[in-house]
């Protein structure tokens, strides 16, 4: 079988060359529903980065799904080094389901009086429900600004990065903290600071997506920050059948 996915990170344009500019990923709160609580689901929202394990044929069923114009294409090697994970998915009837919900509630109950040696049991469930995704459910739709219909998860084959500040703790909020966008922007700058980032280098990039009508600054930002002539550039840029950006025909026909 000569077919192989690869990881790629979907955005808009100017996103992408922020990432390019900066070397890195920036963590951002993703809200969403959690169904491993007992008899509730709970809107809770982590800080992730997220890729996307695809065949190169998904990529743009995959952009139109999340109105993107543009994606960078990452090294598997360099995820794993870098300690991403696939998360972990799971249909809430499964009999995995049914354990994760156990191991949740057992933890919950330790957390209202937690004794020292409850703390990293604690810690590491908090962690664990990062990296858990319900097969199919809603997703927080920034676009639309609500919750979207019933999406089929499985079909992202996402994978994960986290942050995992030294005391073991996730850095994740709630559904209150999620809306109050000056809340959100300082924990965002909090974990910048402090170095919680996903960093890369030219040679961890695979392939660069930009819309074929997108202009030159892509180029130069890169020519900048990473001292690579146009030639080196061009080998990895990769142009997608979009009309202009922020006004893309994935978007006209999401």
């Amino acid at each position: 079988m000569n077919e192989r996915t690869h990881l790629y990170h979907c955005s808009k344009y100017d996103a992408i060359i922020k990432i390019l500019s900066s070397g890195y990923f920036k963590p951002s709160y993703c809200l969403e529903e959690l169904s491993l609580f007992t008899n509730e689901k709970i809107k809770m929202a982590y800080a992730v980065v997220c890729f996307a394990d695809l065949l190169n044929e998904e990529v743009m069923i995959h952009m139109k799904s999340f109105h993107s114009d543009s994606y960078l294409r990452m090294s598997k090697k360099w995820a794993i080094k870098k300690r991403l994970s696939p998360v972990i998915y799971y249909p809430d009837s499964s009999y995995l389901g049914t354990m994760l919900k156990m191991i949740v509630e057992y933890t919950m109950n330790k957390y209202e009086n937690p004794k020292e040696e409850d703390v990293k049991l604690i810690n590491s469930v908090n962690l664990l429900l990062g990296y858990l995704k319900q097969y199919e459910g809603r997703y927080w739709n920034k676009k639309e600004n609500s919750f979207s219909y019933p999406t089929q998860f499985y079909l992202e084959r996402e994978w994960r990065y986290l942050p995992l500040p030294q005391k073991g703790e996730a850095y994740y909020i709630d559904e209150e903290g999620f809306f109050d966008e000056e809340l959100k922007q300082r924990k965002q700058d909090e974990l910048v600071k402090k170095g919680y980032v996903l960093s890369f280098t030219w040679e961890d990039i695979e392939e660069i997506g930009i819309p074929v009508s997108a202009d030159n600054a892509l180029i130069g930002v890169v020519s900048n920050i990473w001292k690579l002539s146009k030639e080196q550039i061009s080998q990895k840029i990769h142009f997608l059948p979009i009309d202009s950006v922020g006004d893309s025909s994935l978007e006209k026909n999401a």
